[in-house]
């Protein structure tokens, strides 16, 4: 069995833009919270930026030990800091930095995609 090739913080950023561009992000719940990942009633899923990078039996995990709607720093205590940074590729910084943008996006802004995207241009760029 071959090891998953760990993802790069640009190849994380670029999926989370090509998530955003084919409409996947944006799973708030009934409490206006954003969780990893949200069956939508259109039986499709929807995802919160720093969830898309999570395969689907991890977001069950996350889901099963109710950590769904918690923030990235919360789940990193419980999954562990590496666990976090190796399955995403971000730093836990940089996936706090997304979630904190991407929260503002489906909270204050949700039918632009302007500034979050503007956002996660700025990190591909650093």
């Amino acid at each position: 069995m071959t090891k998953p090739v760990r993802r790069t913080r640009k190849d994380a950023i670029n999926h989370i833009i090509a998530q955003l561009d084919a409409g996947n992000l944006g799973a708030v719940n009934y409490l206006s919270a954003c969780s990893y990942s949200l069956k939508k009633a259109d039986g499709e899923y929807r995802y919160c930026a720093v969830g898309c990078l999570f395969n689907k039996a991890q977001l069950d995990d996350i889901a099963l030990k109710g950590l769904n709607s918690v923030n990235i720093g919360v789940l990193a205590e419980y999954i562990g800091r590496k666990n976090v940074e190796y399955v995403t590729g971000l730093s836990l910084e940089d996936a706090k930095r997304i979630q904190k943008e991407h929260d503002y996006w489906v909270s204050k802004d949700y039918k632009s995609t302007a500034r979050f995207r503007e956002s996660l241009a700025r990190m591909l760029d650093e």
